[in-house]
């Protein structure tokens, strides 16, 4: 029995002492200072919460400055969706008291429903999916931007993995995209539909599946992609953008290819065609960082993205 007690009390000074949670503190935002910070009353306190006013910055996704348009239309959305609104937060367990290195609550965020209880989707999450913010995951915090996609959403588990915008001879019939499933089971994409910046549309048919860790082509026969600055979305049946590639040239009439490499990940390199197998990363030119910002938009002021990804990012047409 004294064992067992024992134990208990290891297993006590073991355990954090706070837990995450979806309802660690709430409270009323009072001003957005940008997309991803702002200003919160709190009305339900956390033991490290210290002031009734607290500034919050959403973990693990960066908006632009507010001094440029992508971030005054970031501000604007967050202002639009929280402002005046309770909100539930989650806060940061590994993080100095739950704060980042300028003072501020570290968090993933959620909406109070009409009915008072909270909304399962986080609010960061939200951001994102709008176009207003990009996706880094910290290791200085306790979350992982992954698990705010649940497989239902396939946000993360289904990507574009390769485009042909330019291949040997005519283009009409042999420009093709690739799709990649990262995740562990086959996926159903029937109504699905890739769209391009310039114009393509296509609708996958209902019989549409594609196999965990498997590829999908889709060949472009009616409509074209053009060859320079072309960026092609990923859309489901309902409407919301599963995923972007960043913009893409390519003026070679060759079978080289733009491609996620390794497969499935966030860094796009120029190679060889490595259509429905696995890519062989030969690289000619590479695009993108070797971070986790597997979801980008709004260049405007990120000084850590490579310079062939800061072209015309304005994409704020597609998400109205």
């Amino acid at each position: 029995m004294r064992g067992i007690i024992l134990n208990l009390v290891l297993l006590l000074f073991m355990v954090s002492p706070y837990s995450a949670a979806p309802d660690e503190a709430m409270g009323v935002v009072t001003y957005v200072e940008r997309g991803d910070t702002f200003e919160v009353l709190i009305e339900k306190f956390d033991p490290r919460i210290e002031e009734s006013y607290e500034m919050v910055r959403l973990a693990d996704v960066d908006s632009p400055g507010s001094n440029t348009a992508e971030g005054r239309a970031a501000k604007e959305f967050t202002e639009a969706m929280l402002l005046k609104t309770h909100i539930w937060l989650d806060i940061d367990n590994k993080s100095e008291d739950g704060r980042g290195p300028y003072g501020r609550l570290i968090c993933v965020v959620y909406l109070e429903t009409l009915n008072g209880s909270i909304n399962n989707e986080s609010f960061n999450k939200m951001l994102v999916d709008a176009g207003h913010a990009t996706v880094r995951d910290f290791d200085t915090n306790e979350f992982d931007p992954i698990d705010w996609w649940s497989v239902s959403d396939l946000g993360i588990l289904l990507v574009i993995n390769e485009v042909e915008l330019n291949p040997h001879g005519a283009d009409q019939g042999g420009e093709w995209i690739e799709l990649y499933n990262r995740g562990d089971e086959d996926i159903e994409m029937g109504g699905w539909t890739l769209s391009s910046a310039h114009g393509l549309n296509l609708t996958l048919p209902e019989e549409a599946t594609i196999r965990a860790k498997g590829f999908y082509v889709v060949t472009i026969e009616e409509g074209k992609l053009y060859n320079t600055n072309e960026v092609i979305f990923l859309r489901t049946d309902a409407g919301p953008v599963v995923d972007r590639t960043i913009p893409l040239d390519d003026t070679r009439n060759d079978d080289r290819t733009w491609a996620r490499c390794p497969d499935g990940e966030g860094t796009w390199v120029y190679v060889l065609s490595s259509k429905n197998v696995t890519a062989t990363c030969d690289v000619l030119y590479s695009a993108g960082s070797k971070d986790k910002n597997w979801l980008r938009c709004c260049t405007g002021g990120y000084t850590h993205m490579d310079p062939l990804d800061r072209q015309l990012w304005n994409i704020t047409g597609f998400f109205m």
